[in-house]
């Protein structure tokens, strides 16, 4: 019986939680959204801040900007068409969004990931030349392009067995 309470306390604490963490994404998204986009064109625009490293750090903003801008759109969709998940609710729209969502949260999330690491390593071999050294705008494009490229695919074989996989209504739902 303790076992049993136990399980029950922590499904109930999980869904409890999980509930708060979707209620807190939803409610200040739109102020990351702001953020992220006010820090990307300020970096692109000011010619003060123009230089390699900004411009990665300004891809960094976009790139962190996506999955959340894709994953709270889908949420907002799914509260506007309620909590039922039925065949009338499951729209094909609905279906693409949940599958754009899924398939690039992964690879947007890495690609962010590995340019804070190309960004370090830029700014670890300025200081390191004391200044003599800087990436040029060339270099800092073409990396940021092979990083997102490399991101997208190492993700296709997650993306080809979801997209191929049959689900039936209850796991797409996530019900159980």
């Amino acid at each position: 019986n303790d076992s049993v309470d136990s399980f029950f306390i922590h499904r109930t604490f999980e869904f409890a939680s999980a509930h708060f963490y979707i209620a807190l994404v939803i409610f200040l998204a739109p102020f990351n959204i702001v953020a992220n986009l006010l820090s990307a064109f300020l970096l692109l625009i000011l010619k003060d801040l123009r230089n390699p490293c900004n411009l990665i750090l300004s891809l960094m903003c976009f790139g962190s900007l996506l999955p959340l801008l894709i994953r709270t759109t889908l949420m907002y969709r799914k509260i506007t068409s309620g909590e039922e998940c039925s065949v009338e609710t499951m729209t094909y729209s609905m279906a693409v969004h949940m599958l754009v969502e899924y398939v690039t949260w992964a690879p947007l999330r890495s690609t962010y990931t590995w340019l804070t690491v190309i960004l370090t390593f830029f700014r670890f071999r300025a200081l390191r030349s004391n200044g003599r050294w800087e990436a040029s705008y060339v270099l800092a494009v073409s990396i940021s392009a092979l990083v997102a490229l490399l991101s997208f695919t190492v993700n296709i074989p997650t993306f080809m067995t979801n997209f191929i996989e049959y689900q039936n209504e209850h796991t797409a739902c996530r019900t159980p």
